[in-house]
């Protein structure tokens, strides 16, 4: 849809007077000319909130925060308080737009600088002219801890990738001068975000992103994986593609968006081997080759046998397979290097040594603290300085000489005086402004823009039209991109019709037809998914009896009542085999330990907590109404623990929280495929069910309690396990332990029953594939089976006759309890362990 003008430079300071917004004295304004008017591309937003009103700020906020939230797509840094739920990565639905003419010069300057950094890339790893002939001084290229010594002579061409994915951080001056103030090439971070961000802002402005003509982004990933299927050495019609990852949870959600989004296998370094030369998934069925590896996670860390970093994870020997064309791996594991701010000052030198071009986009001016001369300049300017260190950031960070004191600056002039080498003086840039959404208003805030890009080997670079925004601070100041604050889509204009592209038709050759993969760590997750659900499901139900018996009673006196929590307590505990001596609070009422305390094993916080970390290794396995489930889960519990109410206030919390776990348990039973990954999920429920059903069975069968006490006792139990109306259906009766037991023990077709969770177990098992030196493990099930059909019978007929051989029904429950931990102990060495495989 064409871009209709706003009419002229009065009309357009009138709409921008309505909206309230204003340029910084000073600054430069990316939506604002320097007469006042709104730049064309511009247009349609400001146009669009005027229409609406500024309070559609507020709207469109509170739209793509709840989206967020709602499929997992909320960042949140590992810096940000865990306990706060209201702190988080927010982001800005307004976006960063930039008009086709002002792209195709970025376009051009980064394409331009991911081909000299594929040079000296190479010339790092190969020649070293750049040391011989004294460009760049050897303290800043060998010195770096990313040059991996282990694969020198191992340069990006034919065999090798060089520059994979590739970031740089980009910023305007007063001038509107782009400058690139960082670059980022071992794993950059933000690709993921970037999609999240774009899928986010698309469903809240759709026709806003149409009136825009913004660029698809697909077309970079179709691109990029064209590229890697190339690239693969084995020659395969259908290379496997993987993209390995050993981030944090904090993390998990943009790799494992990226994953989703490119219909890849994500594995963690664990799930890869190296033998005979290749790398292979250790997967349940069998060892998998894989022939390209996509990494985002630094690549020094990448080969645990020939890294310097010892103790990080790894696959050893991989870099052996590397060097004898057995894998592909994408990018150079030492392209950490290039990232040194310290190659910035001689940047132009080598643009023009390497490319025969000048510098299209410079890097911000910088100084070398290693020359004498430069080292005068810096300490001389140290109070409008920023300095950098020329190897990782990690072990210095970024300091701003004009946000620091007097004190300050004088620890910092002599920390860059004992050691000139390892710093780098840059100038700070009065960056420009963007339009930025705070409450109902549009304010001007500084905002760098990260770049992506790849370099082919064949068809040179290719740069994504769009990117990752990331806004300032109240107080000017952008900080880190992983760091809490807003991040922007980025919208590249044009006014020719987007071209049809299908990422499907790339990304479907990066994975096997038959049979589908299921790495061990992800069968391991899936399973320990299933239980940990089972499980908060179970201490949340149990909860809620113990509530309710405090608001509501049981129409028995309070000392008896009193003597009921105690005795339910003290099943709860035996349940779990835990001593309540080892609680915080001791000597305090337990059920705050259960509500609130994160390191209460017994707790929800504590096992909600570790079904949100097994759901985010295998995040690509659900579908968006699952993550929904799940996430509800993770931050409802999270948000309602950290309120100071009673336990009463706890009651709708609880329904909730059973609720979404049902939804999450219910919704894998329509959305996931039926193979070995679900088969896994759903073995973990059945286990944490029995052996949480064979507990309680156990205690109450062992009880001594008769009368009122073990009326209610029972009732407690049927309560817990979620079958009192099933009970009364089934029996009309007065709850009692022989119907109890009848009822949880030998109906086969109550999905509760211990009977039937042996017969789904032995159902479900026949998915998992048959293990090559081990019996499967229905062999461990089947004699269980015999055993029970021989007892079910006459158990039968022994309650309807009024007759109850206790003892052999403990024996039974007993049996068959330990059977389920049994059959979970026989899966992990089956199936999650590789070590003779």
């Amino acid at each position: 849809m064409p871009v209709v003008p706003i009419g002229n430079l009065q009309e357009q300071k009138q709409l921008m007077g309505k909206i309230g917004y204003s340029t910084l004295p000073g600054r430069r304004d990316e939506s604002v000319a320097a007469d006042g008017s709104i730049l064309p591309h511009w247009e349609p937003l400001f146009e669009s909130v005027g229409r609406h009103g500024s309070g559609v700020l507020v709207d469109w906020r509170n739209v793509a925060n709840r989206i967020s939230r709602e499929r997992g797509l909320a960042y949140r840094p590992a810096s940000l308080d865990e306990s706060d739920p209201a702190e988080g990565w927010s982001l800005d639905p307004i976006p960063w737009l930039y008009s086709a003419k002002n792209w195709e010069v970025l376009d051009e300057g980064i394409s331009q600088r991911t081909r000299l950094y594929e040079a000296l890339l190479t010339d790092a790893y190969g020649e070293q002219r750049m040391l011989q002939d004294k460009i760049v001084p050897a303290e800043i290229l060998l010195g770096h801890p990313g040059f991996v010594r282990a694969l020198h002579d191992l340069t990006p061409g034919d065999t090798v990738v060089g520059l994979g994915i590739s970031a740089f951080d980009v910023a305007r001056d007063a001038s509107g001068q782009p400058f690139v103030v960082n670059d980022r090439f071992d794993h950059p971070f933000g690709l993921g975000l970037a999609l999240e961000n774009r899928t986010v802002v698309n469903k809240v402005l759709p026709r806003l992103f149409r009136r825009c003509g913004v660029r698809r982004v697909g077309q970079f990933f179709t691109d990029w994986f064209d590229y890697l299927t190339r690239r693969a050495q084995s020659g395969a019609e259908n290379p496997l593609i993987a993209i390995v990852d050993a981030s944090g949870e904090d993390e998990d959600s943009e790799i494992g968006f990226l994953a989703n989004y490119c219909g890849i296998l994500r594995v963690h370094p664990s799930d890869l081997t190296v033998r005979g030369g290749k790398v292979w998934i250790k997967a349940l069925r069998k060892l998998v080759p894989v022939d390209v590896i996509w990494k985002t996670m630094p690549g020094a860390e990448m080969d645990s046998l020939e890294s310097e970093m010892r103790g990080k994870p790894g696959i050893p020997g991989l870099f052996e397979a590397m060097r004898i064309g057995g894998v592909t791996l994408a990018s150079h594991p030492g392209s950490a290097v290039m990232q040194s701010p310290g190659l910035y000052p001689f940047l132009p030198k080598l643009c023009r040594e390497f490319l025969g071009e000048e510098l299209k986009i410079p890097p911000v001016a910088s100084w070398w603290c290693g020359d004498p001369a430069a080292l005068s300049h810096v300490l001389a300017n140290l109070s409008s300085m920023v300095i950098k260190s020329v190897n990782s950031h990690a072990n210095f960070q970024t300091r701003y000489g004009r946000r620091a004191s007097v004190e300050e600056l004088d620890e910092l002039k002599r920390t860059i005086q004992a050691n000139p080498t390892r710093f780098v003086g840059q100038e700070e840039i009065q960056i420009s402004t963007i339009p930025t959404s705070r409450r109902d208003k549009l304010v001007p805030h500084g905002s760098v823009l990260r770049m992506f890009s790849f370099y082919d080997n064949e068809k040179g670079p290719s740069v994504m039209p769009g990117g990752l925004a990331r806004v300032s601070t109240d107080d000017g100041i952008v900080v880190s991109t992983r760091e809490e604050g807003d991040s922007k889509d980025v919208w590249v204009c044009s006014t020719e019709a987007p071209e049809p592209f299908s990422i499907a038709s790339v990304v479907d050759t990066s994975l096997p037809a038959a049979p589908y993969i299921v790495p061990s760590r992800t069968g391991e997750n899936l399973y320990w998914t299933g239980r940990y659900a089972e499980r908060a499901q179970f201490i949340a139900r149990f909860s809620s009896r113990i509530i309710d018996g405090r608001v509501r009673g049981y129409s028995h006196d309070e000392a008896f009542e009193k003597q009921h929590e105690d005795l339910l307590m003290e099943a709860f505990y035996s349940v779990f085999e835990y001593d309540p001596s080892g609680m915080i609070s001791p000597e305090g009422d337990p059920l705050d330990d259960l509500l609130r305390d994160p390191a209460c094993s017994i707790g929800i916080p504590y096992n909600l907590q570790r079904f949100h970390n097994a759901s985010q290794v295998t995040r690509e396995s659900w579908s968006p109404a699952s993550i929904m489930a799940i996430e509800s889960c993770h931050t409802g519990w999270r948000r309602a623990s950290a309120l100071p109410q009673s336990h009463f206030g706890f009651s709708a919390e609880l329904d909730t929280l059973q609720l979404n776990l049902a939804a999450f348990l219910g919704l894998n039973l329509d959305s996931m495929t039926r193979d070995e990954g679900w088969a896994l999920l759903d073995i973990g429920r059945r286990i944490e069910r029995g052996t949480l059903v064979g507990g309680l069975l156990t205690f109450l069968l062992k009880s001594e309690h008769e009368g009122d006490m073990s009326m209610l006792l029972n009732e407690s139990v049927l309560y817990i396990l979620d079958s009192v109306r099933t009970y009364q259906r089934r029996f009309h009766k007065t709850p009692n332990t022989p119907m109890t037991t009848l009822l949880l023990l030998s109906e086969p077709d109550y999905p509760r029953s211990l009977h039937h969770l042996l017969d789904r177990l032995i159902d479900i098992g026949g998915k998992l594939p048959n293990p090559k030196k081990q019996e499967h493990p229905l062999s461990l099930l089947d004699p269980m089976s015999r055993k029970l059909e021989g007892f079910v019978g006459p158990f039968i007929a022994e309650v309807e006759a009024g007759l109850f051989q206790k003892e052999e029904a403990l024996n039974i429950v007993t049996e068959m309890a330990d059977t389920f931990i049994d059959l979970s102990d026989y899966l992990t060495v089956t199936y999650f362990n590789h070590a003779n495989r």
